[in-house]
């Protein structure tokens, strides 16, 4: 299909979704940041659900076409002809209703280069937006961690500061004085993930989730419920049943008596650090086994990024398996962290190959890395004691990906 139909279809599809959201009048919450939207998309429409009708963007349908594709009722298939005829009919076809109550949409809005985010927020406006980090993504095309921060800023000033929820422990966020609301707390750990005690509440919860880093997601959740007026009973009830999205932190049972932590979604510097993090006071005396894959579009700032990843083992794995064409640059830092048993593998099949026989019984098994070229889902798969419940545990399992 060439670009000019392409660019008239997608126009079309967007002036149906933007007949329906005239008809249906939502309450938008916008997520955006450099990692962690999913899962805090995710974790926000299981809270307010618990308190109202909520419709939350699909997957990571979340760019310029793919949040056009899920508010139209389509699929992360979209790509293909027969799929996009559908779309169109729909668009043609689609008749809405005001519904009875006001529903609520918590929609990820993903920026891949500048002026992304304020095309997003131009289609469908946000009454709430949520920045859940800033960190370097997509270099390629960003150029600079400014031009990160001018997306942003430019995000965050399309709603004032009352209806503005940003990460407090951010330090990419902090240092661009967004104002609203910087949503962080004091958490602990627990026998069962950990306890935190939101601002605002009169109680504690429980998340049953590996890191702080998915933590936030929850804390992101609640303070927007909180100011939604959701009854505290019914937002704590909901967070303390909460299980992250496929491919972002799931806890998984192995073969071997290995424990697997699913991050395998997507991958970049930030997300990276913060899970290795996790991975110590989760496993205790458990032998720790980070499988971390290539981080994609960091442009010239690849092999300093991928290094600082392979830095940031110290202390917190035992051994590292490196994989793609980054994957040395990883392997440098990880020696000057003093990792003791660092394997290095140019491409995923040459990993997939040798990766049982390289980790040890009972080891907690964490994998990461970016999508394309990567798809370490595989691992996981191949990985996991129970292969039947990969179609609802795993990421990227539908007929179409794995053709991929």
């Amino acid at each position: 299909m060439h670009a000019l139909p392409r660019r008239l279809i997608w126009r079309f599809l967007w002036s149906a979704v933007q007949r329906r959201y005239r008809v249906e009048n939502p309450l938008v919450i916008a997520v955006s940041g450099s990692v962690g939207k999913t899962s805090t998309k995710e974790a926000i429409g299981h809270v307010l659900a618990s308190d109202r009708p909520v419709e939350v963007s699909k997957g990571n349908l979340a760019t310029n076409t793919g949040l056009a594709v899920s508010l139209l009722g389509g699929t992360e298939q979209a790509t293909r002809v027969r799929t996009q005829l559908w779309l169109i009919w729909r668009a043609l076809t689609g008749r809405w209703q005001k519904p009875a109550v006001q529903p609520t949409w918590v929609l990820e809005y993903s920026g891949d280069s500048p002026g992304d985010l304020p095309w997003l927020c131009a289609q469908i406006k946000p009454d709430y937006i949520v920045l859940t980090s800033g960190g370097p993504v997509h270099l390629e095309l960003y150029g600079s961690q400014g031009a990160i921060d001018a997306e942003h800023r430019a995000f965050a000033a399309v709603v004032t500061e009352q209806y503005r929820f940003w990460n407090g422990e951010d330090p990419f966020l902090e240092k661009l004085s967004l104002g609203g609301t910087g949503y962080n707390a004091v958490m602990q750990k627990h026998s069962e993930g950990w306890l935190f005690q939101p601002t605002g509440y009169q109680a504690s919860v429980v998340a049953k989730l590996v890191g702080k880093q998915h933590v936030l997601a929850l804390v992101a959740a609640l303070a927007v419920a909180r100011a939604l007026g959701v009854p505290e009973s019914k937002a704590l009830q909901a967070a303390e049943t909460f299980e992250p999205p496929a491919g972002r932190g799931r806890v998984i049972s192995g073969i071997k008596d290995r424990t697997l932590i699913d991050e395998t979604a997507n991958s970049s510097p930030e997300a990276v650090i913060a899970g290795v993090q996790a991975l110590r006071p989760f496993a205790g005396s458990r032998h720790v086994a980070a499988v971390l894959g290539n981080m994609n579009e960091l442009g010239a700032f690849a092999a300093k990024l991928h290094r600082e990843v392979g830095v940031a083992l110290r202390g917190h794995v035992d051994q590292a398996i490196l994989v793609g064409p980054n994957a040395e640059h990883m392997a440098t830092g990880a020696r000057e962290a003093g990792v003791s048993s660092i394997e290095v593998f140019r491409t995923a099949d040459e990993a997939r190959q040798q990766l049982d026989a390289l980790i040890p019984e009972g080891a907690v098994v964490y994998l990461k890395a970016s999508q394309n070229g990567m798809r370490f889902e595989r691992f996981v798969f191949d990985l996991m004691a129970n292969q039947a419940s990969a179609p609802e545990l795993l990421v990227r399992m539908s007929p179409a990906w794995k053709k991929r």
